[in-house]
């Protein structure tokens, strides 16, 4: 499958390459047809290599923002099915609480491959259904977005009966 990858540090060293295409998923993996993708200014720090022992191995898929079809599910799979439109989670394995190192090592287009594949292989509780009535290139514009947004309130300890300006 084609992908968009960095194969050095520096945007001169954006490339196309290939990868072999996701055929199955396995138990709690889902297959994602990529259709969108944005850029956040993080993507341009990383291929700058601004994010030092956070970074990845290259060659490295690029970009964490993006949304696509789901196309096939693993047994047990609930979270979505087959044609919903989802986006993949920037750090998959943060799922709540505050930031760990752990967490870092999973960032999608940062230290594991990102989104600019045509295919990706996810596991289920690594995606979250698009809201309804988006096109796939607006729902690709929330994941870091909506990430930021919940660990600024988190962060803050906002607890029901705050004012909180958006």
């Amino acid at each position: 499958m084609k992908v968009i990858e960095l194969t050095g540090w520096g945007l001169e060293h954006i490339v196309a390459g290939e990868r072999a295409l996701p055929e199955t998923p396995g138990s709690g993996e889902l297959i994602v047809a990529m259709r969108a993708a944005t850029v956040n200014f993080r993507d341009f720090v990383f291929a700058r290599g601004g994010y030092g022992r956070d970074s990845g191995a290259l060659p490295l898929v690029m970009l964490s923002d993006g949304a696509g079809d789901v196309i096939a599910t693993g047994v047990g799979v609930r979270r979505a099915a087959v044609g919903d439109l989802v986006c993949p989670i920037v750090m998959p394995h943060w799922l709540n609480g505050p930031m760990r190192d752990e967490h870092r090592k999973a960032v999608l287009g940062g230290s594991v491959d990102g989104v600019m594949a045509e295919r990706m292989t996810l596991r289920e509780d690594a995606v979250v259904k698009a809201p309804q009535g988006l096109s796939a290139a607006e729902a690709a514009a929330l994941p870091c977005a909506a990430l930021t947004a919940w660990n600024a309130l988190a962060m803050a300890a906002v607890k029901p009966g705050d004012l909180v300006l958006t």
